[in-house]
């Protein structure tokens, strides 16, 4: 049975197009990603029943973004918006600014990270999914998707060290 598309659209096209401008951070892209996951979703339904659309879009919007800052990189592309799309409330200038370029270099770095890693660290991280959801969506086991998640923040962690306010990490290494 084919999927009704535009109730699709309707209903998780904003979650869609939020998830691929954090990921890619330029119009462009984002629009580009939207367009593939929909034809995705297309050659996708005939595969096979989807049970959880969110979980689905969620996860294919995140690998479609990740593969398309993937392409930028390679092209060398250095071109990014000035305004931050990121999940942060700076309390002046400098620290926007320093917020910016490290929001920057984590994606410049997912571009290093298996792309299991690169999904899982975005889906827990970023759009704050459970492990539970992402694995379901990444079809596989739960505990998988923590030492993704891990081995991602790892990378990370020892790559943005520099960047980063001491406290930052500190903060980062308590959560865990």
């Amino acid at each position: 049975m084919k999927p009704d598309l535009e109730s699709i659209r309707e209903l998780h096209g904003p979650m869609i197009w939020s998830i691929a401008m954090r990921v890619t951070n330029q119009y462009t892209d984002a629009v580009d990603c939207f367009q593939d996951v929909f034809l995705e979703v297309v050659s996708d339904s005939q595969k096979g029943e989807i049970r959880d659309w969110g979980a689905y879009l969620r996860w294919l919007t995140t690998r479609r973004a990740i593969d398309t800052v993937r392409r930028r990189h390679r092209k060398h592309s250095a071109s990014v918006l000035k305004d931050s799309h990121a999940i942060a409330d700076p309390s002046n200038d400098l620290q926007a600014i320093e917020f910016e370029d490290l929001v920057q270099r984590v994606r410049e770095e997912l571009v290093h990270l298996s792309p299991a890693q690169a999904e899982a660290f975005w889906l827990v991280c970023v759009e704050q999914c459970t492990q539970s959801e992402v694995a379901e969506s990444m079809q596989i086991e739960r505990n998988h998707v923590g030492v993704l998640v891990y081995r991602a923040r790892q990378h990370l962690q020892q790559q943005l060290k520099h960047l980063a306010p001491e406290s930052f990490f500190k903060q980062a290494e308590d959560s865990q």
